[in-house]
Formats: C-alpha cells, sequence, structure tokens
C-alpha cells in the first residue's frame, strides 16, 4: 500500500463498488492453551450474553484444548484473522435461544470475515451450531474488523451431538468453506446437519445421523443491503453417509422476499457425488435450484411418505440405485419421483417390496404436463403390474423413457421393457397408447396388437421417432377384428405402395424413422 495505491498480490473475487475499506493486520497474535471455564448460574439464568475468547485483526491466533462447560454466546470468535486455528476444542453447552431479547445463538466456533481459519477436532454436545460464520451488514465509516466476508476456511473432524438448528453451517457472506471428516448427530427436531449458504462449498467425507435434511441448500432474503438478497449456489459434496436422516438433500431458493422470487437459478446449486442414505425418507427436494446427484446409493426407511425425488421449476440429473425392500408402510402419496415445470434426469435401479408397489400404484414416476424435460431409463428388479409405469405425456416434448426388468424378475403376464408394447382394443386407435411406446430411445421397438370382440381397429397416428434410424416393428399378437395400420403422413407413416396394410398373426410390418414419417423397410 502506498498513499491512495493498493497493489494487489492476487485477483478479487467479488465486484467492489461502493463502502470499500482496505486495512492492514495487526502485525501480533495471541495463543491460548488449555483450560476448563464455566459461567455462573445467575449468568445462565439470566442469560446474560457474552463469549470466552475473541480474537480480532490477527495473524495465526490460536486456541488450543479448551472446553467450554457452559455459555451464554459463543465460546470462540474469530474476527477479521487470517490463518485461525482452532484445536480439540469442547464445548458442552453454549445456549440456544434465538427468540430471546437479545437473541442468544449458541455457536462453538464462530469466525467472521476471516481467512483461511482451520478448525480441528472439535467438539459441540449441545448448541446451535459447531462452527459457522456470521457476516455484518455495515455501514460506510464503520468498524473495520466487521468488513469482508468469511472465506477459504476449513473444518476437519468435527463432532456435533444434539444441535439445535443445524450441526455446521455456512451464512450467505461465506465462500468456499470446506467440511472434511465431519460428524453430526441430530437432536429431535434437528434442522439440519450441513447448512449451505453463500457460494463454493465441500462437504467431503461426512456423516449425519438424524435430522430432518442432511443437507440444505438455501439462500437468506435480506443482509445484503441495496434492495438485493444474496445467492446459495455451486457447492459441492462427495462421500457423504446419512443414517435416518428423512431428507437426504433439500434445495429451496429464490424463495419469498428474494429479488429472484420463483426464477430457478442459473447456476449450479450443488453436486452430489458419492452418496450411501441408509433409513432415509426421501433422497431428495429441490425447489428453483439445480442439483446433480451420482454415485448415490439409498435404502428407504420401514415407512416413507410421499415422493422419494421432488423437483419444482427445477433442473435434477441423478445416477441412483434405490432400495425399497425394506418399506412395510407408505403414505401421503407415495411416489418414487414427483416433477413439475422441471427438467429431469434419471438414471438408476429400483428394487421394492409388495408393500411399497401397492401403496405407490401403477406410475410411480410421475410428470406433471409443465415438465420441460423428462429423461429416464430404470432397471427394476421386480416387475409392477403397470404397462405405464412413467407418467411422461405427449405435451412433453423432451422426454425418453428405457426402462426394463430383470430377466429373473419378470413373468409371462408383465412388460418386461420399453422397447416393447402390446396395446389392446379401443387403445390401439389412439395417439396415447403408441407414444408410450415411442417414448422410448431404444434402438428396436415392438408393437404388438391385439384386437378382441370381433371389431376390427386401425392403428392410431404414430408420433415422431426419437432419431434418424429408429425402428419399429408392428405385428399382432392375437386377433378378434381385423388390424389395420394406415398409410400417410397424417398417420406418420409412408407404407409401401402407398397403401394401408392390413396384418395378421406372424405378420411383421417393420418401419423406420427417416426424419419425417415412419418409412416401411420392405414389402410384406
Amino acid at each position: 500500500m502506498d498513499g491512495t495505491t493498493v497493489d494487489l498480490v492476487s485477483t478479487l473475487i467479488d465486484s467492489y463498488q461502493t463502502n470499500v475499506r482496505v486495512a492492514r493486520l495487526a502485525p501480533g497474535s495471541a495463543t491460548f492453551l488449555g483450560g476448563a471455564w464455566d459461567i455462573t448460574d445467575g449468568v445462565l439464568s439470566g442469560r446474560v450474553v457474552g463469549g470466552a475468547i475473541r480474537c480480532t485483526n490477527l495473524t495465526q491466533p490460536t486456541v488450543l484444548d479448551q472446553e467450554a462447560l457452559r455459555d451464554v454466546g459463543q465460546p470462540v470468535m474469530m474476527r477479521s484473522c487470517f490463518g485461525y486455528l482452532v484445536e480439540r476444542q469442547l464445548v458442552r453447552y453454549a445456549m440456544n435461544a434465538p427468540d430471546n431479547s437479545p437473541s442468544v445463538v449458541g455457536y462453538g466456533v464462530v469466525d467472521q470475515g476471516s481467512m483461511h481459519g482451520r478448525a480441528r477436532d472439535c467438539r459441540t454436545l449441545d448448541g446451535r451450531h459447531g462452527w459457522t460464520d456470521v457476516a455484518a451488514a455495515v455501514e460506510t465509516g464503520g468498524d473495520v474488523s466487521l468488513y469482508g466476508r468469511t472465506m477459504s476456511a476449513k473444518i476437519f473432524g468435527a463432532q456435533v451431538t444434539a444441535a439445535g438448528n443445524s450441526g455446521l453451517d455456512t451464512h450467505h457472506g461465506s465462500y468456499g468453506i470446506e467440511f472434511h471428516g465431519a460428524s453430526v448427530v441430530g437432536a429431535p427436531g434437528a434442522n439440519t446437519g450441513f447448512a449451505l449458504r453463500g457460494e463454493k462449498h465441500r462437504v467431503v467425507g461426512c456423516t449425519v445421523v438424524g435430522c430432518q435434511n442432511a443437507v440444505t441448500v438455501f439462500n437468506d432474503t435480506t443482509g445484503s443491503g441495496a434492495g438485493t438478497s444474496p445467492e446459495s449456489r455451486e457447492h459441492y459434496v462427495s462421500d457423504l453417509r446419512t443414517v435416518d436422516t428423512r431428507r437426504v438433500l433439500n434445495v429451496d431458493v429464490h424463495g419469498t422476499g428474494h429479488q429472484k422470487v420463483g426464477q430457478r437459478d442459473g447456476r449450479s446449486s450443488i453436486v452430489v457425488d458419492g452418496l450411501y442414505a441408509l433409513g432415509a425418507t426421501q433422497l431428495a427436494r429441490v425447489v428453483n435450484g439445480r442439483a446433480r446427484i451420482a454415485r448415490a446409493t439409498v435404502n428407504l426407511g420401514s415407512d416413507v411418505s410421499g415422493a422419494v425425488v421432488e423437483a419444482f421449476n427445477s433442473q435434477l440429473i441423478l445416477d441412483v440405485d434405490i432400495d425399497a425392500e425394506g418399506v412395510t408402510g407408505a403414505t401421503d402419496t407415495p411416489r418414487v419421483l414427483y416433477s413439475a415445470d422441471s427438467d429431469i434426469r434419471l438414471h438408476g435401479a429400483l428394487s421394492t417390496s409388495n408393500a411399497y408397489r401397492t401403496a405407490v400404484g401403477p406410475q410411480p414416476f410421475y410428470c406433471e404436463t409443465s415438465t420441460q424435460r423428462a429423461d429416464f431409463d430404470v432397471t427394476f428388479e421386480q416387475p409392477w403390474t403397470s404397462d405405464n409405469l412413467f407418467r411422461v405425456q405427449e405435451a412433453i416434448t423432451k422426454a425418453s423413457v428405457v426402462w426394463r426388468v430383470l430377466p429373473d424378475a419378470a413373468d409371462t403376464g408383465t412388460q418386461r421393457s420399453s422397447a416393447a408394447l402390446e396395446i389392446v382394443g379401443s387403445d390401439l386407435e389412439t395417439t396415447t397408447y403408441p407414444a408410450r411406446l415411442l417414448r422410448s430411445i431404444e434402438p428396436n421397438l415392438l408393437l404388438l396388437a391385439r384386437t378382441k370382440d370381433g371389431i376390427a381397429r386401425n392403428l392410431g397416428a404414430l408420433a415422431s421417432g426419437k432419431f434418424i434410424g429408429q425402428r419399429l416393428t408392428v405385428s399382432p399378437s392375437s386377433l378378434s377384428g381385423a388390424f389395420t395400420v394406415r398409410h400417410g403422413a397424417s398417420y406418420g407413416t409412408s407404407l409401401a405402395g402407398a397403401s394401408d396394410k392390413t396384418l395378421t398373426v406372424g405378420q411383421f410390418l417393420r418401419l423406420i424413422w427417416i426424419g419425417t414419417v415412419w418409412a416401411q423397410e420392405d414389402g410384406l
């Protein structure tokens, strides 16, 4: 720094326009070694807000082996420090009474505007959060130590039990916070294991036991000033394990009060790469966000409710195996997936109990017509007594449905895959039933026709193929009345001799999609 000129040694992350302050850190530091401390009964009952250790504007302050028996406030605060270290801290009780006046929020360690802080092997037994950050709204000319956001803190091996809100938490000003090898055990009513506001946080190799949600992504609707609300986006979770957590992932952004209320975020909310969830009710609920979940295995609990996956005005891409074989009860319109106003894509496998299949009914995958894109590739380990497992209607123009039942699980009375469909009686004359087959992106499709009651049937108009070169074979499986495939663009076909084809059992009409119509490959 030279007069009014500041030379930077790294790139600015944010755009600074008003109320910009630059200050030197204090040259000194401080170290706190060992000790246990407590507050009086009077301070506790009177809810006199305070704290034990606060470091401000220091370089590499250190707190080692502290034990907080009781506190009304935050046992340790690091404010505008660089490279702090808090290690082996034990917080037995930090009062959580946010509705008190003044508010009491018991944070084990709180980081206010510091950079490159570290917290290692810290344990919080009863507080609001084991670790969190805060960012102040500062008036022009305010206290320099209150400026700035928390950046690049790393929390290793944290253990949080019975948190009153969320075990490990970030606020809207934070950037690039990392949680490694942490464990959160929720108390009854605990909201979430990891609460992610801010940008670009990481949760790596962590465990959540209990809690309503394992990971929550959300944004505050006030706090950034100038009439704007902060964003929460571009987080990354890897190798997460959850036990008896109701919902694994909860993304709910751009809600009431946000300047982008009801708008889907144009950037990623979160990526989850590697997940094992045991005893969950729901894998994900995403509202106005964008999420990807890969390498995921979910074992549902015995009693579930609602949909395993829900997407509202969101993009949700999943690669997941769902095991519902242990489900004995399912309520509140149970489904595997529900989508509205969303881009939904799922690849994976589904294993289910008879009780779950009975409760869910014929359409475990349910997309409202407002769904913008629906891509499915699913393996069923047990057959469902339904020929329309996916509610993906013709109004959803960007759609592909591929599925199959494992060969050793299928039976003769159940459709085995999305590559073939038998259509019976009057259903042959609709566009809806052939369209169910033509949703599939399989290269070779088979439509079996069965007429009954001596009534002749004409095949309804065919929907477009999924790609040039896709093949469709049409053949009667059983006839009690003639069956005819009609020629012409209005029926989606171009048949040999420009004439209709009436088929008998054992005959096969082979068609190929050429980009505009289903063209006959060869004569009968």
